[in-house]
């Protein structure tokens, strides 16, 4: 389905401690990421295999490091998940897939999200039977909006993941960078509103450099119907008190709708983030759209309380369940 997503394994939550100096542990977990928590001075080095014509995977290897051998079995996509000795100096996770899967390894994802801490992502694998809200609490937990086969296909949504490449954009408590956490919230969102039919382009699904004229530019020339910004703030290290999300517009009232809608789905979501509320701002990507347009900011990775939210999957899952509902329901109100 060419989706992006974390890579998700169709097995039991499980964690193990690796006895090594250098790993100090992995996790599969239901809610679909493949986690590595590692120390200072490990190599991470993903490659991909094909062991024969009809079944292939990924590996990962950990060089300088002995681990302990280990095999998982699942079903689904995922079949099984190994862990080998290479040899004194390298042990290697091996990931097997389903017989005839197609997966394009080159686009495979391992990214530093937060200190010593690496994330598994994967763009294509299939989704159909992957609840991505899953690890989100019941009674917090937004309910998807339907929407109509004939507004799905009219509509075309422009998801832009602030910042990337050379800049990191926020750098926040415990060196949190913006551009990490808004590129996994917006793959999330794009997955989600995918899954719901729609067509959704994003301005970047990498760690790439993309100016502000050219994302503006890709929304105009595709004559999206919606464009949403994702980013997270920043303010001073000695204003850790300083916390809340917020959601700007340009002057569009239907874009103020929009803005709207999704600030009160993220509340909705995570009643205990602060709302900072929503207001009209000169940012370029806005101001330069001709289509309702908002930018989302996500919370304070300088704050005490966001920052420990946004380092968290389940907490960026949240919001990004909540962002997509908010654009849902705009949809089936405005369009």
């Amino acid at each position: 389905m060419g989706l992006a997503l974390h890579l998700v394994f169709f097995l039991s939550s499980y964690r193990v401690q690796v006895f090594a100096a250098k790993i100090t542990g992995w996790s599969i977990s239901k809610s679909g990421m493949l986690d590595f928590d590692v120390s200072k001075n490990v190599t991470v080095r993903p490659s991909s295999f094909h062991s024969s014509s009809s079944k292939g995977g990924i590996w990962l290897d950990f060089h300088g490091v002995h681990l302990p051998t280990k095999n998982i079995r699942g079903r689904g996509p995922i079949r099984a998940v190994r862990l080998n000795r290479i040899n004194r100096q390298t042990s290697r996770l091996i990931i097997d897939f389903a017989p005839k899967l197609k997966v394009n390894t080159q686009r495979l994802r391992l990214t530093n999200f937060i200190r010593n801490r690496w994330r598994l992502i994967l763009i294509g694998l299939p989704t159909s039977s992957i609840n991505t809200s899953r690890s989100v609490k019941s009674q917090s937990r937004p309910r998807i909006i339907s929407t109509t086969s004939k507004t799905r296909k009219k509509n075309r949504i422009i998801i832009d993941p602030g910042h990337g490449g050379p800049d990191p954009g926020a750098i926040g408590l415990n060196g949190l960078r913006e551009t990490d956490v808004v590129l996994l919230l917006s793959l999330l969102v794009a997955q989600l509103l995918q899954d719901q039919g729609f067509q959704t382009i994003l301005t970047r699904t990498s760690e790439i450099d993309v100016d502000l004229p050219r994302r503006t530019g890709m929304a105009n020339r595709l004559k999206a119907s919606i464009f949403v910004s994702i980013h997270a703030n920043a303010i001073s290290s000695a204003r850790s008190d300083i916390n809340g999300i917020e959601t700007f517009y340009y002057e569009n009232s239907l874009s103020s709708t929009l803005a709207e809608e999704i600030q009160q789905f993220i509340l909705t979501a995570s009643p205990q983030t602060i709302s900072r509320g929503v207001r009209k701002a000169r940012f370029f990507v806005i101001r330069r759209t001709f289509m309702p347009s908002v930018l989302v900011e996500t919370g304070f990775l300088t704050g005490s309380l966001d920052s420990l939210d946004l380092a968290t999957f389940e907490h960026r899952q949240r919001i990004a369940l909540a962002i997509t509902t908010g654009i849902l329901s705009y949809i089936k109100k405005e369009l």
